[in-house]
């Protein structure tokens, strides 16, 4: 990494991605009303309740992160400084008297070395592959939740989690690996193996998922925080980029991938 990639640069390409990003959240908060205005049922105001909150926190996460994800340089580094530092401390804050040295070390591990590897991500490749690995598995945690509301009947990992379903994870595996040919060309891949990047993120981010899961069950909580609207904590929203953001960043540093991006 030279000089040059701490230096932060927003072009054409930044402002019609961000308002890609704004123009979804503005058709997700449509939904939202539209499913407040439907619902009948029990089940369906919560289904509504449930949309529109973590609606909410996901104007808060894109209006703040996708930014700085974008701008890149130093920008990026201090902005996930911040993601870093909170994140550590909600884990930590879970870990009940007497967890011992090996809890702090998995936290330790998870929230400052792997998700450390998305401000790398950005700085040793682009920031459009930090965009593009955020979104993609941000989208998927969207669509195992909604797949999962739609047509969940079969329990994934109840020991873990009783609300994950394999029509969720499924379906959720399947929409990363469309979502991933569609933004292909962002990060200059074909749509082909942009369906397998997706498929392949999907994957990380559900196991990095699963292990966090195990965290908080194991200590009795439900969430890692309660601050951002319908997601719980920060690190409940973006367990998953722990790791997606080392998958991508192993594979592009392996030389696997040749074009990372403009």
């Amino acid at each position: 990494m030279n000089r040059d990639a701490l230096t932060p640069h927003w072009n054409e390409t930044n402002t019609r991605l961000l308002g890609g990003m704004v123009a979804v959240m503005v058709v997700m908060t449509l939904i939202a009303f539209a499913l407040r205005w439907r619902g009948r049922s029990e089940k369906g105001r919560t289904l509504a309740r449930d949309f529109g909150a973590r609606t909410l926190g996901w104007w808060l996460l894109v209006l703040a992160l996708l930014p700085t994800v974008l701008a890149g340089g130093w920008i990026v580094l201090a902005g996930f400084g911040v993601v870093v530092l909170v994140a550590w401390s909600e884990f930590n804050r879970v870990l009940v008297s007497g967890s011992g040295p090996g809890w702090r070390l998995l936290g330790f591990l998870f929230c400052v070395l792997l998700l450390g590897c998305a401000p790398a991500l950005a700085l040793h490749f682009s920031p459009t592959w930090l965009f593009y690995v955020l979104v993609v598995v941000q989208a998927g945690d969207v669509l195992q939740y909604v797949c999962g509301k739609a047509f969940g009947r079969h329990p994934f990992a109840p020991w873990l989690s009783p609300k994950k379903t394999w029509e969720g994870y499924v379906g959720g595996l399947a929409g990363t690996a469309l979502l991933g040919a569609a933004l292909a060309p962002v990060v200059g891949l074909d749509p082909a193996a942009g369906a397998g990047w997706g498929f392949g993120l999907g994957l990380a981010g559900s196991a990095a998922g699963m292990v966090t899961s195990a965290v908080k069950r194991c200590h009795g909580v439900k969430d890692f925080g309660t601050w951002l609207p319908g997601h719980g904590g920060l690190l409940d929203r973006i367990d998953s980029l722990c790791g997606a953001a080392p998958f991508a960043y192993l594979l592009l540093a392996s030389g696997w991938v040749n074009s990372a991006g403009q």
